[in-house]
């Protein structure tokens, strides 16, 4: 969601096993590292990135942070829109790093 309000126009899927991902497409994997509820209130959200190419190459992007405040409030509600916030700030993270990627050769690659 975050991709495409930032304009990215393409399709995006999530895949739960590897083996299932077309090699005719990157392939953007990600790891969770934490994503969890501090005593502070905080919900973090942190998670490794690699971009995988259609000719096999692994680019690392590297780890991507979000955080957000339930604001002293325990009911479901306002935990579940804190965990949702810092994910999507984690996301905006890592398309703030994708942007900054060398991506001159992307579309010549697509088109074969």
């Amino acid at each position: 969601m975050a991709f495409h309000r930032a304009g990215f126009e393409g399709r995006i899927a999530e895949i739960d096993d590897i083996a299932q991902a077309s090699a005719e497409i990157p392939l953007l994997k990600l790891r969770l590292i934490d994503w969890e509820k501090r005593r502070s209130g905080f919900v973090e959200c942190r998670f490794a990135a690699e971009l995988i190419t259609m000719d096999g190459a692994v680019s690392r992007l590297g780890s991507f942070h979000g955080q957000s405040m339930s604001w002293g409030r325990d009911d479901r509600f306002s935990v579940s829109k804190a965990f949702e916030d810092a994910a999507n700030r984690a996301i905006r993270d890592l398309y703030r790093g994708i942007e900054k990627l060398d991506t001159a050769g992307a579309d010549h690659q697509m088109a074969r």
